[in-house]
C-alpha cells in the first residue's frame, strides 16, 4: 500500500488504515480458523476522537471524493497518530503500520532534491523542443496545402520604395522582439526566427496582410529581409512564447 507524503513526511489515510486492519483480521481468522469480522470505515471514524481526543483528532480531518462525485470525511494521519490508532486494535497491527512508515521514510530520505529538480528541468527542456518541432511541422503542412496566391498581393519589391502609409507598423522579427518584447530572452527569438517567420507569413496570407521585403544591401543574409505587420508578430509571439 502506497503512502502519500505531506511536507516530505509520510501519511496514512483512515481508508488505508481500515484496509490494514481488515487484512490483519483476515490473516488472524485464517490462521485460527476463526470468524472474520469486517471493520467499517464509519465505525473507525467514530473511534478516532475516543483514541486521539476530539480536539487533536480534528487537526487531521479531511474530505475525499469517491464514486459518482460523492464526498466523505476521512482522516489523514501522520506517523504517530496512525500508530496510536493501529495500537488501539492490536499490537501486531501497530508493528505493521510502523514498518510501513519506516519503509516510506527511507525512500523519501534517499531521494536527492537536486536530482529531482534536474529531472524536471530536463523534462521541461524536452517538452519545449517537442513543442517547437510540432509547431514547425504544423506550419510546414499548412504552407504546403494552402492554395497558391499571386505573390504581388503580399510582397513589395523594396522596403525603401514602399508607398504604404502604415510602413512604421512593419518590423523585422528580431527588432520587434527588442522593441515590444524585452521581457523575452532575445537569443530564443533569434534561434526561433525561422519558425516565427513561417507562422507570420502564413498568418499574413490568411489575413491578406502585406509582407514587405527589403533588399539585402550589406550581404549578411542570403535572401531579402522580411518585415511583418506588428499585429501579426504580436499574435505569433503570444502563441509561441
Amino acid at each position: 500500500m502506497e503512502l502519500k507524503t505531506i511536507n516530505n513526511q509520510p501519511t496514512m489515510t483512515s481508508i488505508q488504515l481500515v484496509d490494514y486492519i481488515n487484512e490483519d483480521r483476515r490473516l488472524v481468522a485464517e490462521q485460527d480458523n476463526g470468524k472474520y469480522t469486517e471493520l467499517l470505515h464509519k465505525n473507525f471514524m467514530a473511534k478516532v476522537p475516543e483514541v486521539l481526543g476530539h480536539k487533536h483528532a480534528a487537526k487531521f480531518l479531511a474530505t475525499q471524493k469517491y464514486g459518482n462525485n460523492n464526498e466523505r470525511n476521512i482522516y489523514i494521519f501522520p506517523e504517530r497518530e496512525a500508530i496510536l490508532m493501529a495500537m488501539s486494535y492490536s499490537y501486531s497491527l501497530q508493528a505493521k503500520v510502523y514498518d510501513q512508515f519506516q519503509s516510506m521514510k527511507s525512500i523519501v530520505e534517499s531521494i536527492n532534491p537536486n536530482e529531482i529538480l534536474l529531472i524536471i528541468a530536463n523534462m521541461q527542456k524536452q517538452f519545449m523542443e517537442l513543442n517547437s518541432n510540432v509547431t514547425a511541422l504544423i506550419n510546414n503542412l499548412a504552407i504546403k496545402h494552402e492554395p497558391k496566391t499571386e505573390t504581388h498581393k503580399y510582397f513589395q519589391p523594396s522596403f525603401n520604395n514602399n508607398s504604404n502609409e502604415d510602413i512604421h507598423l512593419y518590423h523585422r522579427i528580431t527588432i520587434y522582439g527588442k522593441k515590444f518584447r524585452p521581457d523575452l530572452d532575445q537569443s530564443q527569438i533569434r534561434d526561433r526566427a525561422k519558425e516565427i517567420g513561417m507562422m507570420a507569413s502564413r498568418l499574413s496570407k490568411e489575413r491578406n496582410i502585406q509582407i514587405i521585403k527589403e533588399d539585402n544591401l550589406d550581404g549578411r543574409f542570403q535572401n531579402k529581409i522580411s518585415y511583418y505587420h506588428q499585429n501579426v508578430l504580436k499574435e505569433v509571439f503570444d502563441l509561441i512564447f
